[in-house]
């Protein structure tokens, strides 16, 4: 079964790719945050889109997080180009997965 045409609407967000910014500072005697993570278009002179606080204890998992937003944009244009290459597919049992991929696509896109 094929599935039916889906046009996506052009994203809101801020156009990636994006990158991370390490910025290691004393953030204060009792706060227990070491260092934030910066989340910035790759673009030279742009302001950070996002920040990541990274804590006492967590800070490799804080900046893994930081690597996955920064990778948002990316990741969409793949699910994008996924789902175009897999209505393609007659198949059947793509259909659900592409439904998870337009889910997901609509989750990152959704406006409100």
């Amino acid at each position: 079964m094929k599935c039916k045409e889906h046009t996506y609407s052009r994203s809101a967000h801020t156009a990636g790719p994006w990158r991370i910014e390490l910025l290691r500072h004393k953030l204060g005697p009792n706060t227990g945050m070491v260092s934030e993570t910066l989340i910035r278009p790759v673009a030279e002179g742009t302001n950070a889109i996002a920040r990541v606080l990274n804590w006492i204890g967590t800070e490799k998992q804080d900046v893994a997080n930081a690597r996955l937003i920064a990778a948002a944009p990316e990741l969409l244009e793949a699910l994008k180009k996924a789902v175009a290459v897999l209505d393609e597919d007659d198949s059947g049992p793509a259909d659900e997965f592409v439904s998870e991929l337009r889910a997901a696509i609509a989750k990152a896109e959704r406006s409100k």
